[in-house]
């Protein structure tokens, strides 16, 4: 049987956001486990002891019938090279264990890739993407994974959706990292300065 996680931010103690961690992963159980009931994140972590300093990184690996839970200290990764990947064919619209196809080709050693469809940004390997134009900030409408970081913001109005080419990145000055472990804001660049590779 397949698996599915969520990554959560635990902030000195506090669990961030629950509640669009829950919308997730019953939204999961109905695709995919449609027979079962989703699990309780809000009664599961009522019964664990959560570190009470620092940032850690909370992750719930379930299926149907089972889950287990890994906590540990959270620290956001150093990029200093980004690969830019066609994959046409590539979805990855639930969060699935088997991240196979959004691995790194260690042979173009690169921290990090961006995949693109027809030429149109999706995510990184682990990220949804936001590019700044006009002190506002955009991201793609083509993503693959509808993060809940992502969702929260939209609905926030803090960021807005756009169809972004790479050929329209002339239009857009910062590039940033989102994900429920990363603030927007908390890994940027400019564009200017970021090394970005096409991948053939």
């Amino acid at each position: 049987m397949c698996q599915y996680f969520e990554t959560i931010r635990i902030e000195d103690g506090k669990i961030c956001h629950l509640d669009w961690h829950q919308k997730r992963l019953t939204e999961t159980f109905v695709h995919k486990f449609t027979c079962a009931k989703p699990w309780d994140l809000q009664e599961i972590l009522g019964e664990i002891t959560l570190p009470s300093q620092g940032i850690h990184k909370l992750k719930i690996i379930y299926d149907a019938q089972d889950f287990t839970i890994e906590i540990s200290p959270y620290s956001s990764k150093i990029i200093n090279s980004i690969g830019i990947i066609e994959s046409p064919t590539l979805q990855y619209p639930f969060k699935s264990t088997d991240r196979s196809a959004l691995e790194i080709p260690q042979e173009h050693k690169v921290d990090d890739v961006i995949f693109t469809q027809n030429g149109f940004l999706t995510d990184s390997s682990y990220a949804n993407l936001c590019f700044m134009r006009e002190d506002k900030w955009y991201t793609p409408t083509t993503y693959l994974l509808n993060g809940t970081y992502r969702q929260r913001l939209l609905a926030q109005k803090q960021i807005h959706e756009d169809k972004i080419h790479l050929d329209d990145f002339q239009h857009f000055t910062h590039m940033a990292y989102i994900n429920a472990m990363l603030p927007l804001g908390r890994m940027q660049w400019e564009l200017s300065a970021l090394d970005l590779k096409i991948i053939k």
